[in-house]
């Protein structure tokens, strides 16, 4: 059996601390030298331009469809309905 005594488990409690603080900084220093922060950055504007696209184009959409269903009142014509844009969330 192996015995361990309290400055063994101190010392290994503290050399995983450490291994720890180096992993991160590591880290940090990877994610700067290859720009994945602004690399995250530029992908959420991205995203919410996206999105506001996507919401303009529903508003479109949905002033098209009224103005469609008000032609087809008028004339009684059957018109194609607009797409919708449902893919993009």
């Amino acid at each position: 059996m192996i015995e361990v005594n309290g400055n063994a488990i101190l010392t290994m409690i503290i050399m995983l601390l450490v291994i720890a603080g180096i992993m991160l900084l590591i880290r940090e220093v990877n994610c700067w030298y290859w720009k994945i922060n602004k690399r995250v950055e530029l992908a959420e504007k991205a995203n919410s331009e996206i999105r506001a696209l996507k919401n303009e184009l529903q508003t479109q959409n949905e002033l098209i469809s009224q103005i469609l269903k008000e032609i087809k009142k008028e004339d009684g014509e059957q018109l194609p309905t607009p797409p919708t844009f449902s893919a993009i969330d």
